[in-house]
């Protein structure tokens, strides 16, 4: 089963956008391995919350196994 990464983090989009940017650029297969970003405030987020969010992108993506 290919690996899964979901990034979360509590940074501007642009910085998020560059983060996306440079992977696709000069790590192009970690780049394939992202299957969603979240701008997210992590320190007003609970643990269950924060599963909530990386579920919902589970479900939405194609693995392959």
């Amino acid at each position: 089963m290919m690996g899964l990464q979901i990034f979360t983090q509590e940074i501007k989009s642009s910085a998020v956008d560059f983060l996306s940017e440079y992977l696709k650029t000069h790590h192009p297969e970690t780049f394939q391995r992202i299957i969603a970003t979240e701008t997210a405030d992590l320190s007003a987020l609970t643990e269950p919350e924060i599963e909530a969010i990386a579920k919902k992108h589970i479900r939405g993506a194609a693995i392959p196994v």
